[in-house]
C-alpha cells in the first residue's frame, strides 16, 4: 500500500531452486516476546524459497525494532509498518496485498512452524490441483514449547460448498495466490473469526482439502486474543455460519449452540450473570432442546450454593 512504509529486499542469492515463491505473512501487534522465535521457525524451513512479511499494526512495544533486526539479518524478511492500528484482519490484508509469492500462508506472531511445514503443505497442494486451499491439524504447546494437546480439524468432503455446523479448519492454512485474488481480503469488520469468515467465502468458489500432519505449534498463553475473547468468538463463529447456512433453522440452531457454549465459558470465569444471559438467548434461538432449560436450573443451583465451573459445554441437539 502506497500509504504505508515498506521495507523490501530481493530474495537471497542461491536460495531459489526454481520452485515457486511462498509468502508467509506474520501480523504483529505488541509481540516483542514472541516475534523472533516465530520468524526464526519460518527461516529454518526445509523449503528455502520463501519470504516472510511482517505486517506490524502500530505496535507500542519493541516489536518494530525487533522486526527491523530480523530484516537486517535475513533478506527473505520484509517489514511493512501500518500507519494506523486496524486489527488483525487489516494487518493480514496489508501483508497479503504486498506478498509476492505464488503460494501463501500465515503464522500468528506467537505461533511456531515445524521445519517442514511449508514443504509439506506446498507439495500436498501441488499434488492436488483440484484444490485451492489446504489445511492441517496442529499441536498445542505451552510457553515452554511442551506439547499439551492437539487440535484435530474437520475433514471437508470434496465438492462441499458449505462447512458442516461443527466444522473447524483452525489456523494452519496454505493456499494458491489465485484464491486470494478471486475471493478477496479478510473482512476488516471482524475483529474475531476473520479467518473463518474468509474460509467460508473460499469454500464457495474453491475446493478445500485436508493435508495430513501437524506442522504448526499453536502456543497457548494468557495474552491470546482468542483466549481472552472466547465467548464472543463462539457466538461470532456461529453467526458467520448462519449467514451461509443451508436453511434458516440450521442457522438458528448453530447460533443457539454458540450462546450455549459461551454460557459455560462465562460460568468457568465465575460470571453467572453473563452465563444466565447466554443460556436465555440460546433457548430463544433454538427452543426445541431441553438442554438450555436444564442448564439454567443447574446454573441457578450452582450460583445459590457458590459452586461454579461444574457445567460442561456441549452442542444442544
Amino acid at each position: 500500500m502506497s500509504s504505508e512504509a515498506e521495507n523490501k529486499r530481493p530474495a537471497e542469492d542461491g536460495e531459489s531452486t526454481g520452485d515457486p515463491l511462498v509468502s508467509i505473512i506474520v501480523p504483529c501487534y505488541n509481540r516483542e516476546g514472541f516475534l523472533r522465535a516465530t520468524v526464526e521457525t519460518c527461516l529454518r524451513q526445509t523449503y528455502r524459497n520463501i519470504e516472510v512479511v511482517i505486517a506490524d499494526d502500530c505496535s507500542q512495544d519493541e516489536s518494530v525494532k525487533l522486526a527491523e533486526q530480523l530484516v537486517a539479518e535475513d533478506s527473505r524478511v520484509r517489514l511493512i509498518k501500518r500507519e494506523k492500528n486496524g486489527g488483525v484482519a487489516q494487518a493480514f490484508n496489508t501483508g497479503f496485498n504486498n506478498a509476492r509469492g505464488e503460494f501463501m500462508t500465515r503464522l500468528a506472531a506467537d505461533d511456531l512452524f515445524e521445519e517442514n511445514a511449508v514443504e509439506l503443505m506446498l507439495r500436498f497442494l501441488q499434488k492436488h490441483p483440484e484444490a485451492g486451499l489446504t489445511y492441517c491439524d496442529c499441536k498445542i504447546v505451552n510457553l515452554d514449547n511442551e506439547v499439551v494437546g492437539t487440535k484435530i480439524t474437520t475433514e471437508v468432503a470434496p465438492g462441499t460448498r458449505n462447512f458442516p455446523p461443527d466444522c473447524s479448519i483452525f489456523v494452519c492454512l496454505f493456499w494458491r495466490r489465485e484464491v486470494w485474488e478471486k475471493v478477496g481480503q479478510f473482512n476488516p469488520t471482524f475483529r474475531l473469526c476473520e479467518d473463518y469468515e474468509w474460509a467460508v467465502r473460499v469454500l464457495q468458489q474453491f475446493n478445500i482439502i485436508k493435508c495430513p500432519g501437524q506442522p504448526l505449534r499453536y502456543v497457548q498463553h494468557e495474552e491470546q486474543i482468542s483466549r481472552v475473547s472466547l465467548p464472543r468468538e463462539e457466538i461470532m463463529g456461529a453467526e458467520i455460519y448462519a449467514q451461509y447456512a443451508p436453511s434458516i433453522w440450521m442457522g438458528r440452531k448453530v447460533v443457539g449452540n454458540g450462546h450455549y457454549n459461551a454460557a459455560f465459558v462465562h460460568e468457568e470465569r465465575k460470571c453467572p450473570g453473563q452465563a444466565f444471559k447466554h443460556l436465555l438467548i440460546s433457548a430463544w434461538y433454538w427452543p426445541f432442546s431441553f438442554r438450555p432449560y436444564k442448564s439454567l436450573v443447574g446454573l441457578c443451583l450452582r450460583v445459590l450454593t457458590g459452586r461454579f465451573g461444574s457445567g460442561t459445554p456441549t452442542q444442544s441437539g
